[in-house]
C-alpha cells in the first residue's frame, strides 16, 4: 500500500544528470546505446557543449529531462541513472508526476546560481497549484550530488526555506571534491600509448559549475600536513584562479546566508529538516600534493584516511558546515555513482518522508565493501579491480553486465596476501561499452554497484 503524501516532492539530479538539447537537437541524452557515441568517440558530442570564456548562460541549450541510465565523464563524475529512484518514490508514495512529484532537470554546465534561480521561479507555481488541494503543503527536495548545491542556494540565499519542509542530499559535495581540483589543474584526457582517445580538458574547464565543486577546505600543499585553501594560493598549475575563487565564493555566499538566516526567529522555528546521506569506506581523494606542473591527489588527509568517502566526494565534505557537530548524517558504504540506487539509501529516504524517527538505526552494523577501480579501460587492456571487506573469509563474487548488450560475466576476486586485505579481480580485455559491476561478499555486507566504461 502506498503511503500518503500531501507535500510536493522535487528530485534534483547531479552534474551530468540532465539531458540537454541544443537548438532543439539532443546533444547530451545518454541511454544504454548512445554513451559510446557521446564519450568514446573523442568526446565529440560533449565538445559541442563547451562554453566560451565569457559565457555564463547558453540560451540555445535547454535541459529536458533526468537521465534514466548510466552517464559519466570518466575521472570527473559518474552516475548510474535515476529511473530506479523515481520508480521507488512513485511505488511507495501517493504521488502524481506533474502534480506533487516533479523532476527538475537543469543545465549542469552553468553557474549553480542560475539553476537555483530557475528552481525558485517554477516551484511557486507547482506549490500553489497543489495547495489548492492541501493548503499546508510544503516542498520536499531530494538532491543527488551537485543537485544539493543548487537546492542549498535556493533554500538559503533565495529564501526557499519559507516553503520547504525537508532537504535530503545524497553525496552532495557541500565542501567540494578533490576530483574536481584534479581535472581542473591536471586536465582530463585518456591515452593509450601515443594515441589520445579522449580529451575533455577544454570542455570541463569551460563549465562554471565544475569550479563550484572545488574543495573549500585546506586541501593542497607541499607536504601532507601543510595544507592550504585554494584561495590562499597565487597560482596552481593551469588552474584559472579567477574562476576558482568565483567558484569557492558560491559556497561562501551560502555560508553567509545560513549565518544571517539563523538570526531570523521565523527561520529558526520553521527551518527545513536537513538529512545528509554520506558515502563512506570507498577510496577517495581527500587532499593533494603540489608538483612541478600541477598536483598529485592522495587518499589521505594530513596523514589520515578518515574512512575515505564515496569514491568521488570525501566523507568530510558531504555534510553541510553548520551540521558538522550535529551527527545527523546517515552513512552508507556505497560508491557515489550508485548512491540513489543503494537499498540502504532508499530505506533512509522512505523513512524520512514517512516522518519515522530512524536515528537509532543510524549504524546498521553491516560490514562495508570498498572498491578500487578506474572509470575507464581500453578494449585492448585487462580489466582490473580491487575490493575489500573485513569480514570476507572467502573470495568475493563479482557480476559485470554490459549495459548496452545485456551480456553478463560472473567471476570471483582472488585472495592476495600482499594486498593487506584487498582482493584482486583481473579479467581479459572487455568489449567496448558501458558496464555495471556488482560485488557481493555474502550475508555480512550489503552488495555494492559501480559503473565504468571500456573504450574501443
Amino acid at each position: 500500500m502506498k503511503e500518503p503524501m500531501q507535500d510536493v516532492i522535487i528530485l534534483l539530479p547531479g552534474i551530468l544528470g540532465s539531458a540537454l538539447a541544443k537548438d532543439g537537437k539532443a546533444v547530451w541524452d545518454i541511454d544504454a546505446g548512445s554513451i559510446g557515441n557521446a564519450l568514446f568517440s573523442l568526446g565529440g558530442s560533449i565538445q559541442d557543449l563547451t562554453l566560451s570564456s565569457d559565457e555564463s548562460t547558453d540560451d540555445r541549450v535547454t535541459p529536458t529531462h533526468l537521465l534514466a541510465n548510466v552517464h559519466m565523464i570518466p575521472y570527473l563524475w559518474k552516475i548510474d541513472g535515476y529511473s530506479g529512484l523515481i520508480e521507488y518514490i512513485c511505488s511507495n508514495f501517493e504521488v502524481v508526476p506533474g502534480e506533487n512529484f516533479f523532476e527538475f532537470p537543469y543545465d549542469w554546465r552553468l553557474d549553480n546560481r542560475i539553476s537555483a534561480q530557475r528552481l525558485s521561479s517554477v516551484v511557486q507555481e507547482w506549490l500553489e497549484s497543489w495547495r489548492g488541494r492541501y493548503p499546508n503543503a510544503r516542498l520536499i527536495l531530494i538532491a543527488h550530488s551537485m543537485g544539493g548545491l543548487v537546492a542549498r542556494y535556493f533554500l538559503e540565499v533565495l529564501e526557499g526555506w519559507r516553503d520547504t519542509k525537508m532537504l535530503i542530499t545524497l553525496g552532495t559535495p557541500h565542501r567540494g571534491s578533490v576530483k574536481a581540483l584534479d581535472v581542473l589543474v591536471n586536465g582530463l584526457s585518456k591515452r593509450l600509448g601515443p594515441v589520445s582517445l579522449l580529451n575533455l580538458t577544454n570542455f570541463v574547464r569551460s563549465c562554471p559549475s565544475v569550479y563550484q565543486l572545488l574543495p573549500i577546505y585546506p586541501c593542497v600543499g607541499e607536504t601532507e600536513t601543510d595544507l592550504k585553501r585554494i584561495e590562499e594560493l597565487t597560482e596552481l598549475g593551469e588552474l584559472n584562479m579567477v574562476r576558482a575563487r568565483a567558484g569557492i565564493e558560491f559556497h561562501r555566499e551560502i555560508e553567509r546566508a545560513v549565518e544571517a538566516n539563523f538570526k531570523n526567529a521565523l527561520y529558526q522555528s520553521s527551518r527545513y529538516s536537513l538529512l545528509p546521506i554520506v558515502g563512506t569506506y570507498q577510496p577517495t581523494f581527500l587532499s593533494a600534493l603540489l608538483t612541478s606542473d600541477g598536483i598529485k591527489p592522495i587518499e589521505t588527509y594530513k596523514g589520515l584516511s578518515m574512512l575515505g568517502g564515496d569514491g568521488t566526494v570525501p566523507q568530510l565534505s558531504a555534510t553541510p558546515i553548520e551540521l558538522s557537530k550535529a551527527k545527523l548524517e546517515r552513512f552508507v558504504a556505497c560508491p557515489h555513482a550508485g548512491l540513489q540506487n543503494f537499498n540502504s539509501v532508499r530505506v533512509q529516504v522512505r523513512s524520512s518522508l514517512s516522518d519515522i524517527d530512524i536515528s537509532e538505526f543510524k549504524d546498521s552494523g553491516v560490514e562495508a565493501i570498498s572498491l578500487k577501480m578506474d572509470d575507464m579501460f581500453s578494449s585492448s587492456e585487462p580489466f582490473q579491480a580491487l575490493a575489500n571487506c573485513e569480514t570476507a573469509i572467502d573470495s568475493m563474487q563479482a557480476t559485470l553486465i554490459n549495459i548496452e548488450t545485456g551480456g553478463k560475466v560472473e567471476c570471483e576476486f582472488e585472495m592476495d596476501s600482499d594486498l593487506e586485505g584487498w582482493q584482486r579481480l583481473e579479467l581479459s580485455p572487455l568489449a567496448a561499452g558501458t558496464y555495471r559491476i556488482r560485488i557481493d561478499a555474502g550475508d555480512e555486507a550489503e552488495p555494492i554497484t559501480d559503473v565504468f566504461g571500456v573504450l574501443d
